[in-house]
């Protein structure tokens, strides 16, 4: 990559058409000077602090109080090592605290985090090894992304901030790891990142606080709140759906979607193409043009994820726009109600209600109650798809039988 552009300016500058000593060319050469300045300045950086003494905990963990922690836990139990996380960004702070019920996002009106996400996170930070140790002068700190947080806007990280501060305490209050996160390391073996530990936070004392380290590992941190929540709402596999209806307040019909039995793949007795769904009752007059339109309806009940939250209350004055109710061949019932946002009318808040019918087993009851207890209270923005295709109308998925070319 070096050696092809430098002997092509070579070239240039050896030929009779040379431009290198005009505006583009001076530009050119102005443009790697200053790459070259740049690379020289981390290089001296990472000299001089080669030449010094390497750290007697050079190739240890990065966090080692909550390495220790962690490998006391149970396998494929790293966050039980952790009572509480806090995460400083551009944008602000988020904690995750466990709590008697498990973990929760207290700014995010204490809805419950992703159990998943927590422990990558933790086992991430956890594995996270000092690879090279670098510069200690705080100046050079921005050249890697560690300056202070508190110096990035609200916009995101300003340039030489921390993407992020990341502090992990244990169930007695002590801090397990206290660590900024800087740019991806670019360069060298394997995957890493530039992170450095602030002085005086850890429940150990360690040698060389106030350095910059290239970390061996990976780091996949949650940028928002969202992204620590628990996003699933309701996972109904698309062979136990025995039957959907979804009614919306300007369509005169209900919508009406059953399994496609022995006409699966072929057409119904009304000359509708069916795929693995079908129309519980065909309208006179018109036809599914396309089987797959049908299919995706009854299939967005097979995994329905938060785009948001709010508390439930705040809608519940809001009329009715559309009712999905979801019936599994074993008992179960699933209500799927959306309303308009007061301040914006085109984003649908839904609501769950989940239930038995008469006579269902008693594990479809005890899976009803658990949903319920999930979701009541909660009001959830669906990926705008999802809430489409939930109060999808009879017109959404047919046209005129004429349009065809068939008759009635």
């Amino acid at each position: 990559m070096i050696g092809g552009p430098v002997q092509d300016a070579s070239r240039r500058r050896a030929g009779p058409r040379s431009t290198a000593g005009g505006p583009t060319g001076r530009r050119s050469l102005l443009g790697l000077g200053l790459a070259a300045l740049v690379a020289g300045v981390l290089a001296v950086a990472a000299w001089r602090d080669r030449a010094a003494p390497v750290p007697a905990d050079a190739g240890g963990p990065v966090l080692p109080a909550l390495a220790a922690a962690v490998a006391d836990a149970a396998p494929d139990a790293a966050a039980t090592a952790v009572a509480r996380i806090v995460v400083a960004e551009a944008g602000g702070e988020t904690v995750i605290r466990r709590g008697a019920v498990g973990w929760v996002l207290p700014g995010l009106h204490r809805y419950r985090a992703d159990p998943g996400v927590i422990g990558r996170v933790v086992g991430q930070l956890a594995a996270l090894e000092r690879a090279v140790p670098l510069t200690r002068l705080p100046e050079r700190f921005p050249l890697l992304g560690l300056g202070p947080v508190e110096e990035a806007s609200g916009e995101g990280p300003a340039d030489g901030a921390s993407r992020a501060r990341v502090t992990l305490h244990a169930a007695d209050g002590a801090v397990l790891g206290d660590l900024l996160i800087g740019r991806v390391a670019q360069g060298g073996p394997g995957e890493g990142i530039y992170v450095r530990r602030p002085s005086g936070r850890t429940a150990v004392p360690v040698p060389a606080e106030d350095r910059a380290w290239r970390a061996a590992g990976t780091l996949d941190l949650p940028r928002t709140a969202l992204d620590w929540a628990d996003r699933e709402v309701l996972a109904l596999a698309p062979e136990r759906l025995a039957r959907l209806t979804i009614a919306r307040a300007d369509a005169a019909e209900r919508l009406a979607i059953v399994p496609a039995g022995a006409a699966r793949d072929g057409t119904d007795a009304s000359g509708n193409p069916v795929g693995d769904f079908r129309l519980e009752d065909p309208p006179p007059g018109r036809v599914v043009e396309r089987a797959f339109r049908v299919d995706a309806v009854a299939e967005t009940v097979e995994d329905l994820r938060l785009a948001d939250l709010r508390p439930a209350a705040a809608l519940a004055d809001r009329p009715v726009w559309s009712q999905a109710q979801a019936t599994t061949r074993d008992g179960l019932v699933v209500t799927l109600t959306q309303r308009r946002d007061p301040a914006d009318p085109s984003v649908l808040w839904m609501t769950l209600d989940a239930g038995a019918a008469p006579g269902a087993p008693a594990e479809i009851a005890a899976e009803a109650a658990a949903l319920t207890a999930r979701t009541a209270g909660w009001a959830y923005r669906l990926p705008a798809p999802q809430a489409e295709r939930l109060a999808a109308t009879v017109a959404d998925v047919t046209v005129p039988r004429a349009a065809t070319g068939g008759s009635d």
